[in-house]
C-alpha cells in the first residue's frame, strides 16, 4: 500500500507540474500575442497613412503586368486593381518591418517545453499559441527572390521573408491567412469543411495570386511514434507544369536543421489519386488529408515541422490550404501510406542480415513491388549504391529482405564502413493501374543502421563478427 501511495504521489507531481508548465508557456504565448496584435495595430495604421500616396516601383509594376489569369492572359479590368492593391499593402508592410526591426521576435513562438510535447495542436485556444507564420513574395527572375519549386523558404529574417500572425477572420491579416472558426465550408470548394474538428483551423496562404508562399511552423517534442495531422489543399492548375504551378511542401528539420521527411505535391488535374477538380478542372482540392509521419527514431528529440503552400510561379494562379488536429490525431489509414522498417543498430553483422518491415497500403491502391536501397555513410557525401528488389511477404503488409556481404561491399571489402536502409514501395492506383505513387520509409536507425568496424572478419555470404 506503501508502495502504492509513493507511486501516485510521484505521478501526480509529474503530471500537475507539466499541466501546470503548459499553462505557464500558454501564458508566454498569449502575452506575446498580445504584442503581436499591437504591432499589427500599428502596421494597419501605418498603410493607412500611407497608402494613397504611395507609388509602386517601376519594377514592381512591370511584374505585375507580367502576371497571367487563367487563360495565360495579362490581368485587366478589378483583377489587375487588386494586384495593384495588394502589392502596394505588402510592400509598406515590409516597410514598416525594415524601419522596426525589433518587433520581428514576437512573431516567433516560444520554444515549447519538453514536458509540455504537443500545445494548442487544433487552435482550440482561438489563438496561434505555439505557431509561427512568415510570407514572402517570390517574384522575380533570377536571384534570392526568384520563385523555384519547392525552394521558397519565407522564414528567413526581413527582406527575404516577412512574419505576421493570422487573426480571426474579421482580423487585419486576412490578407494572408485566417484562423477558421467552424460553421462554415470554403468559398470556392463548396462541399469541402473549413475545419475538420473542434472549432478552428488554420488557412494558410490565399486566393489572391501574387506569387506568394507562405509558411507555418512549429516546434514537436517527440513522445509518439508518429507525427500526424491533418489537411485539406485547394490548389489552381493553370496547367503550367509541375515546375510552375502551385504547390503544399511539408519538411520535418532536427535540431542541426537537417531534413528527415518530406512531402512535396504540386497541383495537376490529372492526379486522380490524390485530387478532385472543380470549375472545369482548373482548380484542384483534396477532402481532409489524414498525414502521418513514422518519427519514431527520433524520441525525446525536438523536431521542427514546417508546413509551406504557394502560388503558382507565373504570379496568376493561387494555392492555399487548411490545417488542424496537429498531434495526437487517430490517422489508422494514412492518405499516402507508410513503409516503417524495423529497428536496426549492429555492428559486426551476422551475415547474410534479414532487413524486415511492414507497410500501410494508401486507399485505393495495392502494392506494386518493394525495393531495398542500401546507403554508404562513409562518403563525403553519402549516396545509395545498392537496391535489392528481391523481398520476401513475411505476413499482412509485412516483409523482409536478405542482405548479403556482396550488397554491402560490391567491389570488395573495405573496414571502416556505415550503412543505412531505406525500404521503397511502389503502390498503384486499382481503378487506373497506370497512376502510381512511390513511398520511402525512413532509415532504420538514428545513425547507422550498420557498422563495419576493423575488429569485424568479413567474407562474402558467411557471417560476419568480432576477431576474437
Amino acid at each position: 500500500m506503501r508502495n502504492f501511495l509513493c507511486f501516485l504521489f510521484v505521478f501526480s507531481f509529474v503530471y500537475y507540474s507539466a499541466q501546470n508548465e503548459e499553462a505557464v508557456y500558454l501564458q508566454t504565448e498569449h502575452d506575446r500575442l498580445s504584442r503581436v496584435n499591437n504591432h499589427e495595430v500599428a502596421i494597419q495604421n501605418y498603410i493607412d497613412q500611407n497608402i494613397a500616396t504611395y507609388n509602386l516601383s517601376p519594377t514592381i509594376l512591370n511584374k505585375i503586368s507580367a502576371m497571367q489569369d487563367e487563360d495565360g492572359n495579362p490581368l485587366a479590368g478589378n483583377e489587375l486593381d487588386m494586384a495593384i492593391l495588394y502589392a502596394k499593402k505588402q510592400s509598406l508592410r515590409n516597410l514598416y518591418f525594415s524601419q522596426n526591426p525589433s518587433i520581428t521576435a514576437d512573431y516567433k513562438a516560444t520554444d515549447i517545453p519538453l514536458a509540455t510535447p504537443c500545445v494548442n495542436n487544433g487552435f482550440e485556444n482561438g489563438d496561434v499559441s505555439g505557431f509561427s507564420f512568415f510570407s514572402h513574395d517570390y517574384d522575380a527572375k533570377s536571384g534570392p527572390d526568384k520563385w523555384e519549386i519547392y525552394k521558397n523558404f519565407p522564414n528567413e529574417p526581413p527582406p527575404d521573408g516577412y512574419p505576421y500572425t493570422p487573426q480571426n477572420e474579421s482580423g487585419i491579416i486576412s490578407v494572408i491567412s485566417n484562423l477558421v472558426p467552424n460553421g462554415g465550408f470554403d468559398n470556392i470548394v463548396s462541399t469541402l469543411s473549413r475545419v475538420k474538428s473542434g472549432n478552428y483551423s488554420i488557412r494558410l496562404n490565399n486566393s489572391t495570386p501574387n506569387y506568394g508562399v507562405s509558411m507555418m511552423t512549429r516546434q514537436i517534442n517527440v513522445n509518439k511514434p508518429d507525427l500526424t495531422f491533418n489537411y485539406a489543399l485547394v490548389l489552381e492548375d493553370p496547367k503550367h507544369g509541375d515546375n510552375e504551378n502551385p504547390y503544399y511542401q511539408c519538411r520535418l528539420k532536427n535540431s542541426a536543421e537537417d531534413i528527415v521527411f518530406e512531402r512535396k505535391i504540386v497541383a495537376n488535374r490529372n492526379n486522380t489519386a490524390i485530387f478532385k477538380t472543380v470549375n472545369d478542372g482548373n482548380i484542384v482540392y483534396t477532402d481532409w488529408i489524414c498525414e502521418n509521419i513514422d518519427v519514431s527514431q527520433y524520441m525525446g528529440q525536438v523536431l521542427t515541422l514546417e508546413v509551406i503552400v504557394a502560388d503558382c510561379g507565373l504570379g496568376g494562379h493561387f494555392g492555399y490550404a487548411y490545417f488542424d488536429d496537429f498531434c495526437g490525431t487517430k490517422c489508422s489509414a494514412p492518405t499516402f501510406g507508410k513503409i516503417v522498417l524495423d529497428p536496426i543498430n549492429i555492428t559486426c553483422p551476422f551475415l547474410p542480415l534479414t532487413v524486415m518491415g511492414s507497410f500501410i497500403t494508401p486507399p485505393g491502391m495495392e502494392l506494386d513491388g518493394l525495393e531495398l536501397n542500401i546507403q554508404d555513410n562513409s562518403l563525403p557525401t553519402p549516396n545509395i549504391h545498392k537496391t535489392i528488389a528481391e523481398y520476401t511477404p513475411t505476413g499482412y503488409n509485412t516483409f523482409s529482405f536478405k542482405v548479403k556481404n556482396s550488397d554491402f561491399f560490391p567491389n570488395g571489402v573495405v573496414s571502416n564502413k556505415g550503412f543505412d536502409f531505406f525500404a521503397v514501395g511502389t503502390f498503384k492506383l486499382i481503378a487506373n493501374p497506370s497512376s502510381t505513387t512511390e513511398i520511402i520509409s525512413q532509415s532504420a536507425n538514428v545513425g547507422n543502421d550498420v557498422t563495419f568496424n576493423t575488429t569485424c572478419s568479413i567474407c562474402d555470404d558467411c557471417n560476419s563478427q568480432p576477431n576474437d
